[in-house]
């Protein structure tokens, strides 16, 4: 131990043992003792050995010091053992370092190795690209050859196999798959033996065959394999080209009925409607080809633009009138290849239905089965809103319960033992290699006479249903004196026929809850025009399909049938009596409305099964519906403002929008709208994790520090779920001119509002001395739409760049903060009206019939939109989809635009409106008397609510209790606090 530590140790003792003396004499005893005075003995003691040995001729002092060395032992043991390991750490450290310089000369190599593999990697890129480009120069011109070669070929007789006429401009011919792929092939269908020898041929010469050669012979098909999306890019438009009936009449001998050139002028116009037609096949996505079921499908391949293939190509087959005789039992099947077939007969002599490739298809409401049920088409443009066809045609949705608990009648046909030559000869075809063919063949015929449905399970059903109140109506022979309308088209006896004549069936079903639909044969056979029809008249009367054993109905790939349906397999059959006393009587009623929904979006008219047909097809493409348009007005005074918010989002092509709600609500699949109500909500926040730090000061202060949001500030700043969200104030005038620029005025400085719209509905324009409001922040725009009609207020307008639109009166006077607290509650209620004057709809008990009333209640079904907020979603729905008869009827008395609005819009949501504040009427001191002040006025609203009941087949409107007020409206607070609003 070195002198200095031995000198602290000792002053420490002395500062705790004793005062200020012993700190000197400790350091005193230290100074004089050295550390080379001390010896180790064999156990490690420290001995003490003064350097000046003391005269040992005195025993005295001898003693003393030897008792001083002994008291003053130290313990130095393990000293050695530390600086020895002190050597060894030190010996560590330098091996630790060699190996440390080592690991750095091997890194500085490997970075050098790494450096020059990057160097060689690049080059052999670099190479590969070059080769690749090289390769497809070759192929390209190896491709062209061997078109050249096809050409010359086909020219002198080649093999048909081959051939390719498609326009290279058309179609991008895909490589050949790199795996060898199986021939998709029907169950228990033997190909013609020209056919298996035309695929040896190919499995000989090439052992990966590409998808246009396998295509060709192919008799079972999926869109990944059979459809040509290249021919479909999103970039354009979706465009289909109609094959004509002359031009094609020669090569497919198709005959020219009628019935078929009604169809064809029905599918151009519906075609034309929505800007999908093309009479250029190179901007064609599909070609299609009208035909009934007595035209050959034999020379499908001899059409114009078939190519090898028949990619892209939709084949519509029609029944004919009369039906075409049955097929021998020699009749082979045809192979369509890529085609694909919407037809009512789904399995025939001549095609087999392949599931999720071909469509089923509803006999034509103009057609031979349904003509004379057929109603008009809807004139309005989408074709498929609230009411498709006249309103006497359709039935009431209510009541509930009707005088016909279920209703069938139809009739088997006798059934004669099959001739045994059609057995044998059946025999001929079959496949003696495959014996699980076979097997399926022969358990198919064995069942093929026995239907789905018997007449004893129809007995048994009327008998299980006895003890209820209703009539049960089940008759399995039709009655005397009846004509069949419609024979099965299957001469096997397991498929009923329909009894009487379209217009008798039709009055038995309107007053029937639920309809017995039967399928054909058992072993999915026997699906036919017949039992579609029988499913089209149910749906058309509104009573309620029971379908007993059909696995495919029309449109199924995107109609969800089990919400307008009762859907059992044939073994339920026996339980179908208990499925019906288990749905309740709500159940019931929105079934029956789902099922006029399907009727009239997709089976009202000729136009509209052919609008769905194009729309599955171009759905199948995954290629959107044309846009809905804008509304173009001309623009008549123009103020631009000193304040503009961020416009509404442009239209763009949502890829996305093919969802089974869309096929399964209002308004359908036709049209794609810009914006609507139903997107979804922003997350919370998701504008904070991102923002610039500039955009901080400007944000309120209570959220800054997270002290809520109240007083002022909450009535400068949005905020909420769309903080930066404005609206457009829509106001609709005529002749009142002083009126109009004062409410015009009361707008300035509103928060929130992004532009004024006034809809000029004066025949003449303004006159040049009127003086429009100037330095708004918001924008003003006087268009003129050259109609004077109410209707002109929910016109889809060029001008409303905002999802939100403020429909107001010009003589309605509102304080900003009542403004600015309903468009708040709009922004949390998108998809209903949001608004002030809140009025209800009640029943005539002595009369019969709705009344419109505005007296004041607890509960109303209405908001007027002299006043009110609503989504311009639903403008574009009021002109372009709702019946056009709802808007004569505005027209007619110069009234219930509001009221057909609110009709709209609860038929769609199936929700009532929302009423903010105390308001209930508006004052104008100094404005004209209005129309609202008229007896007159209050009559017409009545008869438009009868209108309106019956065209939309109910009473859409819903009642609610409910009145959104200021979240602290009559809360005591603390001093310090405030509250949202002053007098909301």
């Amino acid at each position: 131990m070195s002198r200095w530590k031995w000198r602290l140790y000792c002053i420490l003792l002395s500062l705790l043992a004793s005062g200020i003396v012993m700190p000197f004499v400790f350091f005193i005893l230290a100074d004089r003792i050295s550390f080379s005075e001390y010896d180790v003995d064999e156990q490690g003691w420290a001995l003490y050995r003064p350097e000046k040995e003391a005269d040992s001729s005195d025993p005295l002092l001898r003693q003393r010091v030897h008792g001083l060395s002994t008291r003053k032992a130290l313990d130095f043991k393990g000293v050695e053992e530390l600086q020895s390991q002190v050597k060894e750490l030190e010996a560590i450290t330098l091996s630790v370092r060699n190996e440390l310089r080592e690991l750095w000369n091997r890194r500085t190599e490997l970075k050098k190795d790494c450096e020059e593999q990057e160097k060689l990697l690049a080059k052999l890129k670099q190479e590969t690209n070059s080769v690749r480009l090289e390769l497809q120069n070759a192929k390209s011109k190896l491709t062209k050859t061997q078109k050249e070669v096809d050409a010359n070929s086909n020219c002198g007789g080649g093999n048909p196999l081959k051939r390719n006429t498609h326009d290279p401009h058309q179609i991008v011919i895909l490589p050949p798959r790199e795996d060898t792929l199986e021939i998709p092939a029907q169950q228990g269908v033997v190909p013609p033996p020209q056919q298996q020898q035309q695929q040896q041929q190919i499995h000989k010469h090439q052992s990966f065959p590409s998808r246009n050669e396998m295509s060709s012979y192919v008799t079972g098909c999926s869109y990944s394999l059979c459809f040509d999306y290249s021919k479909c890019p999103l970039t354009n438009p979706f465009k289909a080209f109609v094959y004509s009936l002359t031009d094609e009449q020669e090569s497919i001998k198709r005959e020219h009925s009628p019935s078929l050139k009604t169809a064809t002028a029905d599918l151009v116009k519906s075609l034309k409607e929505t800007d999908s037609l093309t009479s250029k096949p190179k901007d064609a996505c599909v070609f299609v080809l009208l035909m009934d079921d007595s035209s050959s499908m034999e020379r499908l391949s001899s059409l114009s633009h078939w190519g090898s293939n028949g990619l892209n190509h939709l084949i519509v087959r029609l029944p004919s009138s009369p039906p075409p005789p049955p097929p021998s039992s020699h009749a082979q099947l045809v192979v369509v290849g890529g085609a694909i077939i919407a037809t009512a007969t789904l399995n025939d002599a001549h095609h087999r239905y392949r599931a999720g490739f071909d469509i089923p298809l509803p006999p034509l409401p103009e057609g031979p089965s349904l003509a004379m049920a057929a109603a008009p088409p809807s004139k309005a443009k989408d074709g498929g809103g609230g009411g498709g066809s006249e309103k006497k045609e359709l039935p009431f949705l209510l009541p509930e319960s009707r005088s016909v608990f279920l209703h069938f009648e139809g009739s088997l046909k006798a059934v004669n033992s099959a001739p045994v030559s059609s057995d044998a000869a059946a025999s001929d075809n079959l496949d003696q290699r495959n014996p699980d063919t076979n097997l399926n063949q022969q358990q198919q015929r064995r069942t093929k006479r026995r239907s789905v449905v018997s007449a004893q399970d129809i007995e048994y059903l009327a008998s299980a249903l006895s003890d209820i109140d209703e009539v049960v109506r089940l008759h399995t022979v039709c009655g005397a004196g009846t004509a069949t309308e419609i024979a099965g088209t299957q001469d096997d006896g397991c498929e009923w026929s329909l009894c009487g004549s379209v217009k008798e069936r039709h009055a038995l079903l309107k007053g029937s809850m639920f309809s017995l639909v039967p399928g054909g044969c058992v072993g999915g056979g026997g699906v036919t025009e017949v039992t579609y029809t029988r499913l089209m008249e149910s749906l058309r009367a509104e009573a309620i399909p029971v379908v007993i054993g059909i696995n495919e109905l029309p449109f199924d790939s995107v109609i969800d049938w089990s919400r307008a349906a009762v859907i059992l397999p044939g073994g339920r059959f026996s339980d179908v009596h208990l499925v019906l006393r288990s749905l309740e009587p709500n159940q019931v009623m929105e079934m029956r409305r789902q099922a006029r929904f399907l009727y009239q979006t997709y089976f009202s008219s000729n136009q509209q099964v052919f609008k769905t047909l194009f729309a599955i097809v171009r759905a199948v493409a995954k290629h959107p519906p044309p846009p809905a348009s804008d509304y173009q007005a001309s623009v008549l005074v123009s103020v631009p403002g000193t304040l503009r918010g961020l416009p509404a989002p442009r239209f763009q092509r949502n890829f996305s929008v093919y969802t089974p709600e869309l096929w399964n609500t209002p308004p359908g699949p036709f049209y794609m709208y810009p914006l609507d109500p139903f997107s979804p909500v922003p997350l919370s926040g998701k504008d904070y994790f991102d923002m610039e730090d500039s955009r901080i000061p400007n944000l309120p202060l209570h959220v800054i520090q997270a002290g809520g949001f109240f007083g002022p500030a909450f009535a400068r700043h949005l905020m909420g779920n769309h903080p930066e969200e404005r609206y457009t104030v829509v106001m609709l005038t005529y002749h009142r001119n002083e009126v109009l620029v004062e409410a015009i005025e009361r707008l300035r400085d509103l928060p929130g509002l992004d532009k004024v719209v006034v809809v000029w509905n004066n025949p003449q324009p303004p006159p040049e001395d009127l003086v429009w409001p100037q330095g708004m922040d918001a924008s003003l725009e006087v268009v003129s739409v050259g109609v004077n009609s109410l209707n002109n207020r929910f016109l889809p307008l060029q001008s409303i760049e905002t999802e939100a639109v403020l429909s107001i009166d010009d003589d309605v006077h509102l304080r900003k903060d009542e403004i600015q607290f309903a468009f708040r509650i709009w922004r949390e209620n998108r998809d209903r009206i949001v608004g002030f004057p809140g009025r209800f709809h009640a029943w005539d008990v002595r009369h019969g019939g709705w009344l419109y009333n505005s007296n004041y209640t607890c509960e109303i079904s209405m908001v007027l939109t002299g006043a009110a907020f609503f989504h311009k979603y639903y403008s574009y729905l009021y002109t372009y989809w709702m019946p056009e008869e709802l808007r004569r009827e505005v027209d007619k008395y110069t009234n219930c635009e509001d009221l057909a609005m609110n009709f709209m819009v609860s038929h769609i949501t199936r929700k009532p409106p929302v009423k903010v504040t105390s308001r209930w009427t508006f004052r104008c001191p100094g404005c004209p008397d209005n129309l609202s002040k008229d007896l007159q006025h209050f009559e017409e609203r009545h008869v438009c609510m009868n209108h309106f009941t019956a065209s939309f087949g109910y009473m859409p409107l819903l009642y609610t209790q409910f009145r959104a007020d200021s979240v602290l409206f009559k809360t005591r607070l603390p001093s310090h606090f405030e509250k949202c609003y002053e007098f909301i």
